[in-house]
């Protein structure tokens, strides 16, 4: 572990030590917190709460004793790092068939013990799993053994250190670990959220029974809000060709940039396969160059939220986090289908839908412009469209000055103001009074939603293809909303130490010199309200 990382774990050590003391001293403290939660804190929570309730238990459990958190957290790190060393030999596209082969520990394992195996041998093998993974595990059972017997020795060495690091606590502590281990999004969760972990354990040690009727609850609300998200989301998009039509080019592209094909009709052997039951092992974490957190292996159209069937269209939910990550971090995007950016503006904006998942991007990009944008930029009008696409126009046409002359400094405002004629709808913003520019204020978001890479993760929940509700109550286990992906701290900025001002000198007839007045400092953006609703490949 290099110096900074060590450092970066030692203030975390520090700051539950912290949380601890506060809370020993208030038994009553938790409730308080848990009842005055930031956004971000909301929708872990809520992202906790839409798994079963056994899962729920061993969380709760296991956040009694949230130290262990960050020793795993150190441990993954160092496996994360030897397993990516040993297929960094490898193209991309054979990483990926590898990665997938890893969530399947038990095959592995079967292939790569004993003696070399005949082809009949491994196709009895393989025989035992899904169909998706056959030929792979052929072909690297027979041509990449000594690959296999490494991550073998690797998967042993991380299980022998993950069990000398829990020797010592509890043993409901114990087992709950072992079972949160098959849920790797979930343990990236509580790592990702500390104090959340803190205030839930401290939480559960004193008012256990409450705290489970609190997630029942919550668990209960969103598979009706998720219910009803995903009706509206297809209604609403059926109503709109031009946003539909965008997505369905959009979809395309976010396919062919993860390097999976676009299939025209998805067959039921797609559509019956359960991605879900073998994600990447936490121990590796998942692919290096993927954008968003996910740890799961899957098709694109399970993140956007649609496939082609023999009878058109079929919806199975809202998009993934992870779709919404990569579409609002790329401009160009806004500005080739500037009718779906502004249905996913309508459909979150004008509802005030809650904060994590998809909505969660949504709401990022727009907070990230609001500063960059005039009044009213973003009311719901007939100009929208146009507005949207002009602003994406913009922001790719500044990066290409910036990329082109790098040792150039150019702000956006002067970017605008010397190309003002080619931006009428950003050009109002010339005559706003604004902060100035590329000064983070506290508490106020980045930029630009950002590639997220560990240990920063947005985890995925484990979520299911939605069923079109009828007259029947939605189930308690709904599709999982991924939680909201950690914001990185905010650090304070520091203040200049004021000067004295310096008298003035006696003249015939002074006038006192007026003093400046003070410029009011730049206010970060309020976080919007959490709602009972609250960053997968």
């Amino acid at each position: 572990m290099n110096i900074k990382s060590h450092c970066i774990t030692r203030i975390r050590k520090y700051f539950i030590a912290y949380l601890f003391l506060i809370l020993a001293f208030n038994t009553s403290h938790a409730q308080e917190l848990l009842n005055n939660l930031s956004p971000d804190d909301s929708a872990a929570i809520t992202a906790l709460a839409v798994y079963p309730e056994v899962v729920r238990k061993d969380i709760l459990q296991t956040c009694t004793t949230p130290e262990v958190l960050l020793k795993m957290e150190t441990l993954q790190k160092n496996s994360s790092e030897n397993f990516r060393k040993l297929v960094s030999s490898y193209s991309k596209e054979e990483q990926q068939k590898i990665w997938n082969l890893s969530s399947h520990v038990n095959l592995i394992n079967r292939l790569g013990e004993g003696d070399k195996k005949s082809k009949e041998e491994l196709e009895k093998i393989a025989a035992d799993y899904p169909v998706q993974i056959r030929e792979t595990a052929i072909n690297y059972g027979s041509k990449h053994r000594d690959l296999l017997k490494s991550i073998i020795q690797l998967n042993q060495n991380s299980e022998r250190a993950f069990e000398t690091t829990i020797i010592d606590y509890p043993d409901l502590t114990k087992d709950a670990l072992r079972r949160l281990i098959k849920y790797p999004e979930v343990i990236n969760i509580l790592t990702s959220n500390m104090k959340t972990a803190v205030i839930l354990g401290d939480a559960y040690k004193t008012q256990a029974q409450k705290l489970e009727q609190k997630l029942e609850t919550i668990n209960i609300e969103q598979a009706r809000q998720n219910a009803k998200d995903y009706e509206e989301w297809k209604s609403g998009l059926q109503k709109n060709p031009s946003a539909q039509k965008e997505m369905d080019e959009a979809a395309n592209e976010f396919a062919n940039d993860q390097g999976t094909q676009t299939a025209q009709v998805i067959t039921d052997v797609d559509i019956n396969y359960n991605y879900y039951n073998n994600p990447y092992p936490y121990w590796y974490g998942y692919p290096s160059w993927y954008g968003y957190p996910s740890w799961y292996y899957r098709p694109y159209w399970y993140d956007v939220g649609y496939y082609r069937g023999p009878q058109g269209y079929i919806y199975v939910g809202v998009p993934s986090p992870y779709f919404g990550n990569w579409y609002f971090r790329h401009n160009h995007h806004h500005e080739r289908y500037n009718h779906f950016s502004d249905y996913c503006v309508g459909y979150y904006h004008g509802r005030h839908r809650g904060y994590s998942g998809f909505n969660r991007e949504v709401d990022h990009w727009m907070v990230n412009n609001d500063k960059r944008v005039p009044k009213n930029f973003f009311d719901d009008d007939k100009q929208r469209p146009e507005r949207i696409k002009e602003l994406g126009k913009f922001e790719n046409d500044y990066d290409k000055t910036i990329k082109n002359d790098p040792r150039k400094i150019v702000t956006r405002d002067q970017f605008l103001s010397d190309n003002a004629a080619n931006y009428p709808y950003l050009k109002p913003k010339l005559n706003e009074a604004r902060p100035q520019e590329n000064k983070v204020v506290p508490g106020q978001r980045q930029q630009q939603p950002q590639q997220h890479t560990q240990p920063r993760a947005e985890p995925n929940a484990r979520p299911m293809p939605q069923q079109r509700p009828g007259n029947q109550e939605p189930q308690a286990r709904p599709r999982p909303t991924p939680q909201p992906t950690p914001q990185e701290r905010p650090q304070p900025q520091p203040q200049a130490r004021p000067q004295p001002m310096p008298q003035p000198r006696p003249q015939p007839q002074p006038q006192a010199r007026p003093q400046p007045t003070p410029q009011p400092q730049p206010q970060a953006r309020p976080q919007p309200t959490p709602q009972p609703q609250p960053k997968p490949r």
